[in-house]
Order: C-alpha cells, then sequence, then structure tokens
C-alpha cells in the first residue's frame, strides 16, 4: 500500500475527505521516489482511489509496470461531511463526530464504515489475486482499516497506528493459507 504524495491541502492542514486534492512540487516529487523505489517490484496490477492525489501517485507507479491500473471505489477516503475543506485544528471532533469510531460528521460515514468497505477488497484480493504482487495507492483512513482488517484486528487497534506519511509503503505479505504478515509500516526511506 502506498498514501499519495503531499498535497497543498496537507501542508495547510486542510481536511481533505473526498475533495480531489492537488499534489504540492513536493507531493510530485515525492511521487517520483516512491516510483523509482518500486520500479523493479514485480507488480501484477495497481488499485488507486479515483481522487487526482492517489491517481496522480498511481500513474507514477505505473510507468515503470506494464501493469492494470484500476481505479477501486472501496479504497476512496473516508467522507468527511461538512468537515470537508476545513483546517483540523479549528474543528471540535467531540462535537461532530460522537464517537470516534461510529460516529459520522453531518453527511459522512464512520471509521467501521471504512473498515468495512476496506474488508469487502480484501476479500475481493483474496479471490482474484492469491498469487499476484498487488499496490494499493489510497488515503491514510483506508490504509489503517486494511492492515487492521489483514491483521485482523479491530478498528480501535487499527486506528492505535499513526496516520502513514506521504507516498509511505506498508508491505504486507499473504502467504497460500491467508496467514498475514505485516513487513513494514509508513515506511519512507526513499524520500530519505
Amino acid at each position: 500500500m502506498v498514501r499519495h504524495g503531499e498535497t497543498e491541502e496537507n501542508k495547510k492542514g486542510i481536511l481533505q475527505g473526498r475533495t480531489p486534492g492537488i499534489l504540492s512540487s513536493q507531493g510530485k516529487e515525492q511521487a517520483k521516489k516512491v516510483a523509482q523505489r518500486l520500479k523493479w517490484l514485480p507488480i501484477d496490477i495497481i488499485y488507486t482511489s479515483g481522487l487526482d492525489r492517489c491517481f496522480y501517485t498511481a500513474e507514477e507507479i505505473a510507468k515503470f509496470h506494464n501493469c492494470k491500473l484500476e481505479v477501486e471505489p472501496l479504497i476512496i477516503e473516508k467522507d468527511e461531511g461538512n468537515l470537508a475543506g476545513k483546517v483540523h485544528h479549528e474543528i471540535d471532533w467531540r462535537k461532530e463526530s460522537g464517537d470516534k469510531f461510529t460516529g459520522k460528521n453531518h453527511g459522512g460515514e464512520s471509521l467501521m464504515e471504512v473498515m468495512e468497505r476496506t474488508k469487502n477488497f480484501y476479500a475481493y484480493l483474496l479471490k482474484k489475486h492469491s498469487n499476484h504482487t498487488v499496490v494499493v495507492v489510497t488515503h491514510g483512513s483506508p490504509i489503517r482499516t486494511l492492515v487492521g482488517v489483514v491483521m485482523n484486528e479491530t478498528v480501535q487497534q487499527a486506528f492505535l497506528r499513526k496516520n502513514c506519511g506521504n507516498t509511505a509503503i506498508t508491505e504486507i505479505k499473504v502467504d497460500a493459507k491467508g496467514n498475514s504478515t505485516l513487513i513494514c509500516y509508513d515506511d519512507q526511506k526513499h524520500l530519505q
């Protein structure tokens, strides 16, 4: 899994949710660096969120591979409802969301709902790509919930992990019996 490159909104501390996000010049550079790092990986398919910030990052990775690039709605970022576009430090999360895991922002979705989406995506991956190397380019919340699903964790356990940095790599190996091993989380060596 790869998180998208830095956006202009990330730099300003804006909660993006499902807004497209504009990659900053640094974000574009990060996307190129993660693509270089994954250049030699034998990738069979790349799944990406359809939001611009992920799609651009996925396109950079795909430049080095003769594989399909597929937009997947199940890995889109959490819908933040009426909070999308607001600055993080100006939001009173207790007032807006209620319970951190089951609460929803007005018009948005809960972290539990994000986890259910990623659970469905993981089931699909196991069925369709059991012997493949799959790259998933997505957002912070889907990465944490997908890792939680694969590692058989609750949503609360999944969100004990910090959010991944921009273009951070998270690698999970799943064997033929379905046993999973978390190889790395939030790995940004390519940016050093």
